[in-house]
């Protein structure tokens, strides 16, 4: 006679786990015409299901403030508004995430989490980034002399 945890596939295996082993991003910075920088590039391993993560950022988004999504190197979305974004990702994936600051002579700046929504929004990692873009480039008009 078969238990009912065994039809249902719960009986012999082990559990799931969705913590993952630690990571850890180094804080970003850049400054230029227009400011972009890449994080660390981190492994997710130690789980044996797929997770959704959520990098949530103090300083929301806007269409000349960005962030790319990277995952095993493959790149996955931009997104430009709001303050978060979530990332599904399965073990011995990686992750990278690339800022940047088109808007003029601007500072962007603040500190991002990465939490795994899959393990009651348990905190995988804070990090600073700093954004300063500095300005179009090339001159002004102009030109001649003054009336």
């Amino acid at each position: 006679m078969l238990k009912l945890t065994q039809l249902a596939g719960f009986g012999a295996g082990g559990s799931v786990d969705v913590t993952p082993n630690p990571i850890s991003f180094s804080d970003i910075f850049d400054a230029g015409v227009t400011a972009s920088v890449a994080t660390d590039v981190v492994t997710i391993a130690g789980i044996n299901a797929s997770i959704t993560l959520r990098l949530t950022l103090t300083s929301s988004m806007s269409p000349s403030q960005t962030v790319d999504v990277y995952r095993s190197g493959a790149y996955v979305t931009t997104e430009s508004s709001g303050t978060a974004i979530d990332i599904a990702i399965a073990n011995n994936q990686t992750l990278q995430f690339v800022f940047t600051n088109a808007e003029d002579n601007t500072l962007w700046s603040g500190t991002a989490t990465l939490a795994n929504l899959s393990d009651a929004n348990a905190t995988l990692d804070t990090f600073a980034y700093t954004l300063q873009d500095t300005g179009s480039p090339g001159g002004g008009g102009g030109g001649g002399d003054p009336p």
